[in-house]
């Protein structure tokens, strides 16, 4: 993910006032090219100041600066930049000038390097320069230097320890290299210096991690006492509550949340993958229904709906689905691999056969959209086959894993599927008994018994794995498991 420090808008204000306004430009010129709250009118203000030669070079390079910061709020990158580079030319120990073109910089490749560069020009400048240490930092997280990220906070705290961003940033640099303890005690100090509700979400998810629920349920509900219209603040606690399978909590949050946020489309999909798993296909279609109504360019939505359309095995209408997410993302392996089995199941093997093609060549490492398609081959040439009387159809078991992490699939005692994350396997299913268990490489696993009479399909294991299957923290992007 990428992490902005959110510091960095200074006053503009502050800017000319520091440096002294010199007589030239009018006065309401300078007062349009120093307010913050209308970008348009710091352009006008600042232009007109710049194109008056008789302000002086300092002056000049401030209108610059402070312009380029309006256009990096209009999003108008290159014409910031530029600006930026002017002020720099017109006073080269500006050391907010650096700072304002390295924020104008992307996140990307070289540029990034060249963002370290500028709050680094920045830093020698104005070594007390808090900002520029806080986004240096966020430039190394990016670059997935955390050392040196968590080294930049600590300078910034070293400079001012009452400002609460340097610990939230810290904090998070922390929990993302899993030391939660120095995580959870950033934290603390940033809630004491500032109670936003948003840092107890933050305290709450790595008490989840360090599977501290009690601490955990306690920070996201102060999260919501503080902020109680806010509706992350619910999405957060509901997402727990979904980890610990208590869907009725869950779904009640997940509607605070939508009576909160309902124009969010990602937040009716929340509650219908809480719907899912309950089994209650027709509210969670309803609901992906509002979130494609929403989000119509949105991918995600039909191919989830047409997830929910197969637990009901009204394989038409997931087929709908997954076609329409196809047109809107063609290059989703994921989705062809799940109309490939949405045909698979209706017994349109060539249609399985070919989208089962078409997710492999999008994604060729994958070795289950190859074994999927070998199942559809032969289940082809044994429906093409004289019926034998004698020897009845076998049933197959089917499994669709939504984890994160790749577990082994083992009936009686043999392994027969290694499954990756969002991929299915299918294998034969005799009758009998089947001790089915399914290993993570952690160790963790799932046991279940299913038992196979006749030649039916009664009984046959047909399910979707959710990291909350096996009681872990953990969760998937994908919305059944949220």
């Amino acid at each position: 993910m990428r992490v902005s420090s959110g510091a960095g808008t200074f006053s503009l204000l502050a800017l000319v006032t520091c440096a002294g306004v010199a007589l030239g430009a009018s006065q309401a010129d300078w007062d349009d090219c120093k307010q913050d709250k209308d970008k348009d009118r710091t352009v006008a203000g600042c232009t007109r100041v710049i194109q008056d030669r008789s302000e002086s070079a300092g002056n000049r390079a401030i209108a610059h600066r402070n312009r380029g910061t309006a256009y990096s709020g209009m999003g108008a990158r290159d014409r910031a930049l530029s600006d930026f580079e002017e002020a720099i030319k017109l006073d080269p120990k500006y050391a907010a000038a650096y700072f304002g073109r390295g924020l104008a910089r992307s996140w990307e490749g070289e540029d990034l390097d060249r963002r370290i560069a500028d709050f680094t020009e920045a830093i020698k400048l104005d070594p007390k320069f808090v900002e520029a240490w806080e986004h240096r930092g966020t430039a190394y997280f990016n670059k997935k230097d955390y050392d040196r990220a968590i080294a930049e906070y600590s300078e910034s705290i070293k400079i001012n320890p009452q400002r609460r961003l340097p610990y939230q940033l810290r904090g998070y640099t922390n929990f993302t290299k899993k030391d939660y303890d120095r995580a959870i005690a950033d934290y603390n100090e940033a809630i004491r210096l500032e109670s936003i509700a948003f840092l107890y979400g933050l305290r709450g998810q790595v008490y989840r991690a360090k599977k501290d629920y009690d601490r955990a349920i306690a920070d996201y509900s102060e999260a919501i006492k503080v902020d109680p219209k806010d509706a992350f603040r619910y999405g957060d606690r509901a997402n727990f509550y979904l980890e610990r399978k208590d869907y009725d909590r869950a779904l009640a949050d997940y509607s605070e949340a939508i009576k909160l946020d309902p124009k969010s489309s990602y937040r009716y999909s929340d509650r219908a993958g809480a719907y899912e798993k309950k089994k209650d296909y027709d509210r969670a279609i309803a609901d992906y229904s509002e979130a494609i109504k929403l989000d119509p360019k949105g991918a995600l939505g039909y191919n989830s709906r047409g997830n929910a359309h197969m637990g009901k095995k009204n394989y038409d209408s997931a087929i709908a689905d997954y076609s329409e997410a196809i047109k809107l993302a063609p290059k989703s392996a994921v989705v062809y691999g799940n109309r490939g089995v949405a045909f698979h199941f209706k017994k349109n093997y060539d249609r399985a056969i070919a989208d089962y093609g078409e997710a492999i060549k999008l994604d060729p490492d994958n070795a289950q959209y190859r074994k999927n398609r070998e199942t559809a081959q032969q289940a082809k040439r044994a429906a093409a086959a004289p019926p034998q009387e004698s020897k009845p159809r076998q049933p197959e078991h089917y499994l669709l894993n939504l984890t994160p992490v790749r577990f082994d699939i083992i009936d009686n005692g043999k392994t027969v599927c290694s499954l990756a994350p969002r991929q299915s396997c299918w294998w034969p299913a005799p009758a009998g008994q089947h001790r089915i268990e399914l290993r993570r490489p952690d160790g963790k696993s799932i046991n279940k018994t299913v038992s196979i009479s006749g030649s039916g399909y009664s009984g046959v294991l047909h399910q979707v794995i959710c990291p909350s299957d096996f009681g872990t923290a953990e969760y998937s992007d994908a919305p059944a498991c949220k």
